[in-house]
């Protein structure tokens, strides 16, 4: 997909959830990042073996017909849509049939057949590369894992899906012989930040992102 034909589908989605007004601040974010973005973020790992002390049935919110499903490749994200599930209606701000085709995972919770929360993983650089992510350091080499592109529909959020879908997807990974999960949450993304906090995440240090027309820094400043 083109990235014009990303945006507009973004738009679309986002006029669709959450409104022309929401649509409109965030347009004129978006056209505001394009010439100068500054912002400061958490660097947070995740020792999969932690998630084998906790409970599932602690963490399930309280939605009707609710279910995970992890998806591997377009084949199966075709075959979802095929049985009746919004999958592809959710636009990202990357190709995420690209991102499939990397090797990226998408992590989806439905609400009966409607895409509840999202959260995508990599497993290798060629599909952390494809997620148009911050470049946090990960080594995929040790059986470290990138998790991120977080999203909750606005219908459902501060219900505990962010802590659901988490614990589900790094169970897993873990499954799969995964290590560590990192990845960056901003500073000032408080929701993400408490939901988190249950499934005992590490703060590590600090990544600072800085754009100004066509250039971009990234720095990454560990905790003392």
């Amino acid at each position: 997909m083109s990235n014009v034909a990303t945006l507009l589908a973004r738009a679309k989605q986002i006029h669709g959830s959450e409104g022309w007004v929401s649509l409109v601040r965030r347009g004129f974010t978006f056209v505001l990042h394009q010439l100068y973005e500054y912002r400061t973020y958490y660097l947070t790992e995740y020792k999969m073996e932690n998630s084998r002390r906790l409970n599932e049935a602690d963490l399930m919110p309280r939605i009707r017909d609710l279910s995970f499903k992890a998806v591997n490749g377009n084949r199966e994200a075709d075959e979802l849509e095929a049985e009746g599930y919004e999958f592809r209606s959710y636009a990202t701000n990357f190709d995420a049939r690209r991102a499939l085709d990397m090797g990226a995972i998408a992590f989806c919770v439905f609400a009966g057949r409607q895409l509840a929360a999202m959260g995508w993983a990599a497993l290798t650089q060629q599909a952390f590369n494809s997620l148009n992510e911050r470049p946090i350091k990960i080594d995929f080499s040790n059986r470290d894992a990138f998790i991120g592109a977080i999203w909750t529909s606005p219908k459902y959020r501060r219900m505990g899906l962010r802590t659901y879908r988490t614990f589900k997807l790094r169970q897993y990974l873990l499954d799969r012989g995964i290590v560590m999960t990192r990845g960056p949450i901003a500073k000032d993304n408080i929701p993400a930040l408490m939901g988190l906090a249950k499934i005992d995440i590490t703060i590590y240090g600090e990544g600072r992102y800085l754009k100004i027309l066509w250039w971009k820094s990234w720095k990454e400043i560990p905790l003392t």
